[in-house]
């Protein structure tokens, strides 16, 4: 059983109302990072890379400044590819939740405002998928 409070969230967004409100409502849930911008979100994954909480899951706003939130998991995914990656938006545009899929390989897209139960079970998934892609790498390379 995972235990979710030892699981590392990076949760990035320009607006600072809606990074406080994920903090509050996932504080006790998960270790929760927060940051407004991708640039910082980048610095905080490289440097708990090597730490014994990497960061293993992000959600990003799609709508920033500088970078957008698929610039950002583009980013990420260069970076680790095995880390969880959600788009979060207010708008819904399907060019961009296609780009999301095709060139990032979200794990799921979440419309704002979000509903916690339904927010809550995706980063519960997103956790799991994580975890057996991380038991896998370890298995294959036991087997070589």
């Amino acid at each position: 059983m995972t235990d979710y409070k030892k699981f590392t969230i990076l949760y990035v967004d320009d607006e600072a109302e809606n990074l406080d409100s994920f903090k509050l409502l996932f504080l006790n849930n998960y270790h929760v990072i927060t940051t407004e911008s991708g640039q910082k979100g980048l610095e905080i994954i490289e440097n708990q890379r090597n730490s014994d909480q990497p960061v293993g899951l992000v959600l990003s706003d799609q709508r920033m400044p500088k970078m957008n939130g698929i610039e950002f998991l583009e980013r990420i995914k260069s970076i680790d590819p095995d880390i969880i990656k959600i788009l979060i938006t207010g708008y819904s545009d399907i060019d961009v939740i296609a780009d999301a899929l095709n060139k990032v390989g979200i794990f799921h897209y979440i419309n704002k405002p979000y509903e916690t139960t339904n927010i809550t079970n995706i980063i519960n998934k997103g956790i799991e998928t994580f975890n057996l892609r991380q038991e896998n790498r370890k298995l294959i390379d036991e087997l070589r």
